[in-house]
């Protein structure tokens, strides 16, 4: 497995260039005749060749006993080549702060807690940026999100990788088993801007959402006939708390989401502020211009690439969405869990801790699956078509 930063954004004569460069591991076949007859007894005839784990907003060291790690070691296929992606918010509350700062230890410790949850399955694992890495998106995210990167960057294992680097928002490029490729932008950066200027942008390859958007175009192109997943930490859809969704009791209870005990009826200000939620927003809420210029930008791209699949964190819940032919999913109930609907174009949403796998066949169809803590079976499972019936 490989992966790559771009050196250099592309130009505008760059977007429509189209480099196709088929790749055929002789390492597949035997991946592919252990794990074959797994799945014939759930309907499916093709043979597994790789998985992914997806796992968002892991970031405190409760992840150790809040039954994750346990869902995840009952639910691992060993016969695969794997790995895992862990969608930001790696460090809670405010990311990885400097050496000689009171909350260091404690943050190293969150992301070992991480690394000790998947060690013994021996699988590449990525680390992407959320807003809480960049310090909740105050003015020294910049500091926190490097900072976090070259921490993990120091542990020198050649299996734990940090992406995109040094505050830049990508793409980065993961040549992963099976023909699957993982392109990971850092979505934080697009929306840092409504706290401060980042101070990198001069540095950073790429300097705008439209110089992103060119270079995440020119790698699905370049990997055309393979199947192509983009990760980043902010999702394009959601029907959490981020996309305006409170239930009755936000309204009409709003104090125990201070204090669980606090049960005083505030009907009418307790629906403001879901309200403003729902229809103004900060920057990590849906409705807010600024990340509406980033979902735009992103679905617009993803609608000319119907094949590609979404995979996001940020909603404290596991949510499965498809529009417009594009599947959009949401891991990010790792440690934390709010309020979500299934409406609209949600065939599944739950608020329980979990993660999502992927697991990719020799015909490159998927099989996307949901598991949920408490939940001994699978929570959801959807099966999407190979790559020649779109």
């Amino acid at each position: 497995m490989r992966h790559r930063m771009r050196r250099s954004c592309p130009s505008i004569k760059g977007w429509w260039r189209v480099t196709s460069k088929l790749a055929v591991s002789s390492m597949r076949a035997t991946a592919i005749a252990i794990i074959g007859s797994i799945f014939v007894g759930q309907g499916y005839s093709q043979r597994m060749i790789s998985s992914l784990y997806f796992i968002g907003d892991a970031g405190k060291t409760t992840i150790a006993n809040n039954g994750v790690p346990e869902l995840l070691r009952r639910n691992f296929i060993k016969a695969t080549p794997s790995s895992f992606v862990f969608l930001g918010d790696n460090i809670y509350p405010e990311g990885m702060p400097p050496v000689g700062n009171p909350g260091r230890a404690k943050a190293e410790n969150i992301i070992h807690a991480q690394l000790e949850m998947v060690k013994e399955f021996r699988s590449p694992v990525y680390f992407i940026p959320g807003n809480h890495d960049w310090k909740k998106g105050s003015r020294r995210g910049l500091d926190y999100v490097r900072g976090e990167q070259r921490y993990v960057d120091s542990l020198r294992n050649p299996l734990v990788n940090y992406l995109p680097k040094e505050g830049c928002p990508g793409p980065s490029e993961v040549q992963l088993s099976g023909d699957v490729v993982l392109i990971i932008i850092d979505s934080q950066w697009f929306l840092q801007q409504a706290y401060d200027s980042t101070g990198n942008r001069n540095s950073c390859s790429c300097k705008r959402l439209e110089d992103v958007l060119i270079a995440v175009q020119e790698l699905m192109k370049k990997n055309a006939g393979k199947r192509i997943i983009l990760a980043a930490h902010h999702p394009i859809y959601s029907y959490g708390e981020h996309g305006g969704v409170f239930s009755w009791r936000a309204h009409v209870f709003p104090l125990t989401d201070i204090n669980p005990r606090l049960y005083l009826p505030l009907p009418i200000v307790g629906s403001l502020y879901p309200l403003y939620r729902k229809w103004i927003g900060d920057p990590q809420d849906l409705a807010n211009p600024l990340n509406q210029r980033y979902r735009v930008a992103i679905e617009q791209l993803l609608k000319k690439y119907p094949k590609t699949l979404f995979v996001s964190g940020h909603e404290h819940a596991l949510e499965y969405v498809v529009k417009d032919g594009v599947s959009y999913m949401v891991s990010g109930s790792a440690v934390n869990s709010s309020y979500v609907k299934r409406k609209k174009y949600a065939s599944y949403a739950s608020s329980k801790n979990g993660f999502a796998r992927i697991d990719v066949f020799e015909d490159t169809s998927l099989s996307i699956s949901y598991f949920e803590v408490g939940k001994n079976d699978v929570a959801f499972r959807v099966h999407l078509p190979p790559l020649s019936e779109y």
